[in-house]
């Protein structure tokens, strides 16, 4: 579901990958990045475009590209509750 929605990821990301059988699966079906999806969670259309940004920082392949817990505790979307 994350290839569907972020496309296949890069080749730099996918050396962070340890299985044989993942890093095969990943390569053999390239998908195109389908982000819009992400909007269409919500029925009522009120998904905001950062929130769309951190869900899609957050399903990285990559560790190191990932936002770190101080940066989410002070997303203003989090910070409200």
């Amino acid at each position: 579901m994350i290839t569907d929605l972020l496309g296949t990821p890069s080749l730099d990301d996918i050396k962070h990958v340890t299985s044989r059988k993942s890093i095969k699966s990943l390569l053999s079906q390239r998908k195109p990045a389908a982000q819009h999806r992400l909007y269409e969670l919500s029925p009522n259309s009120t998904v905001s475009h950062g929130a769309v940004h951190l869900l899609s920082q957050l399903l990285v392949f990559k560790p190191v590209s990932s936002y770190g817990d101080s940066f989410l505790l002070n997303f203003r979307a989090i910070g409200i509750f």
